[in-house]
């Protein structure tokens, strides 16, 4: 065997390195909007794992996008929360290895609720 052809079938067997970077996770991006299509800053995202239960949280930024990087791929349910408006939820997003999903958000306007809660203990005053 010439010693140019052992010498290329001995570079055959050595593992570059694409073989060690190989990813087993995905991203979920998107952008969080109100019903007139208006980007909403300060929005929280969730993703959680319907199968383990991993959450993930993230804020929108200014321009209202968002990105939740390097989850475990598996099934998620994806929640947009923002006070003085409605819950927004995308259930069943399938992120599959390497994958780059959107998932946006459009955030209708809520009911504005107040809550006053007292605690002590309140004297009769008598005349």
């Amino acid at each position: 065997m010439p010693l140019a052809y052992s010498w290329s079938l001995f570079l055959l067997f050595i593992p570059t390195g694409a073989t060690f970077g190989q990813e087993i996770t995905g991203t979920i991006v998107g952008t969080a909007t109100d019903e007139t299509g208006a980007a909403l800053p300060g929005v929280t995202v969730v993703a959680r794992n319907s199968q383990t239960n991993l959450t993930r949280e993230v804020i929108t930024a200014q321009d209202g996008g968002y990105t939740l990087s390097h989850l475990p791929v598996g099934t998620y349910d994806v929640t947009f929360t923002l006070q003085g408006f409605k819950t927004h939820s995308a259930t069943g997003v399938e992120l599959h290895v390497n994958d780059r999903i959107t998932v946006n958000g459009a955030l209708a306007v809520g009911a504005v609720t107040e809550v006053v809660t007292v605690v002590g203990t309140a004297s009769l005053v008598q005349a």
